[in-house]
């Protein structure tokens, strides 16, 4: 089962570089980690992915290129807000105040029958 704080984490797009002598390879997530798992298993020969083969014994280096937030907005953009007319924006304020209104009455009701 899902626990709240579970499902409030971010899950995240990684990119990674991997530099095999002269050459710099970018991998996603899954393929650093097929490559990882390869390695901590004690396999030292080649793995294979789609347009790239790496030798295990010739990676020099491993870094995070970015991380980044799953389908996350671009820095600076926001969704469109609606258009509102005047009197639109002023039924919708009045409805605001009204709700408030009943949530106060509410509150103070129970406050009374605490102090019962």
């Amino acid at each position: 089962m899902e626990t709240k704080e579970e499902s409030t984490q971010p899950v995240f797009e990684e990119e990674w570089g991997v530099q095999v002598g002269k050459e710099a390879y970018t991998l996603n997530e899954k393929q650093i980690k097929l490559l990882k798992e390869a390695d901590l298993s004690g396999q030292r020969g080649i793995v294979w992915f789609d347009r790239l083969a790496i030798s295990i014994p010739h990676i020099q280096s491993v870094w995070l290129i970015s991380r980044r937030i799953k389908n996350q907005l671009p820095e600076g953009t926001t969704p469109d807000e609606p258009i509102r007319s005047e009197e639109e924006r002023e039924r919708i304020s009045k409805k605001i105040q009204e709700m408030k209104e009943k949530l106060m009455i509410k509150l103070e009701k129970r406050r009374a029958q605490k102090k019962k």
